[in-house]
């Protein structure tokens, strides 16, 4: 897999920048489609896409979406094979965000931030023609205290931004140490409230 930095992209030509981008994410878009080919060949039954795949499309200060991109087509059309390949083989998908993705933050922009994350891979998801439940999840990090002051407010916040196709997939992660245990999840979610 291929990465370009912001930092690197600002520093180009933008026309090059952009067909730069293009020509990553449709190696990107190649991989997973390599990715999910081994696994059918494999035997094995989940692959996590990564969250970085395209990862310059949700920059706050690039406003992208990948039909900007001038290998879109191809792009689209790898995803699609790779998720009629993951149907057809019996493969889930899922993504696993960042710590960094903060859905619960006191900060909005950090909350807006990871909306545009989850939502963007609940995309990716949808291209590749994923079921919009758990079985193919985004599994986040609530990453805040329930003592925090407005912790409640934020983290619904946060939930009620997200898409119909994120909060459907959405599943959070227990902590081996720390307050967001099994115990604790289960007390705070439930099953229904934020879809």
């Amino acid at each position: 897999m291929r990465a370009l930095t912001y930092k690197n992209f600002c520093a180009l030509e933008i026309g090059y920048a952009l067909s730069k981008l293009s020509e990553i994410c449709l190696n990107n878009a190649n991989y997973v489609l390599e990715a999910v080919k081994f696994c059918g060949q494999s035997g094995i039954a989940h692959f996590r896409v990564s969250s970085s795949i395209f990862l310059l499309l949700t920059h706050p200060n690039l406003h992208l979406r990948i039909s900007d991109l001038k290998d879109s087509k191809q792009i689209i059309s790898g995803l699609r094979r790779a998720g009629r390949l993951a149907k057809s083989g019996g493969i889930s998908l899922s993504f696993h965000p960042s710590q960094y993705v903060a859905i619960a933050s006191a900060d909005a922009e950090v909350r807006e931030a990871a909306v545009r994350d989850i939502n963007f891979n609940a995309e990716i998801l949808d291209l590749m023609g994923a079921n919009k439940n758990i079985s193919n999840p985004i599994n986040i990090h609530i990453n805040r205290s329930p003592k925090s002051p407005d912790f409640i407010r934020d983290f619904e916040s946060g939930i009620s931004l997200l898409s119909s196709s994120a909060r459907r997939r959405l599943s959070i992660e227990n902590e081996d140490r720390g307050f967001w245990n099994t115990a604790n999840l289960l007390k705070f979610l439930r099953p229904t409230k934020f879809r």
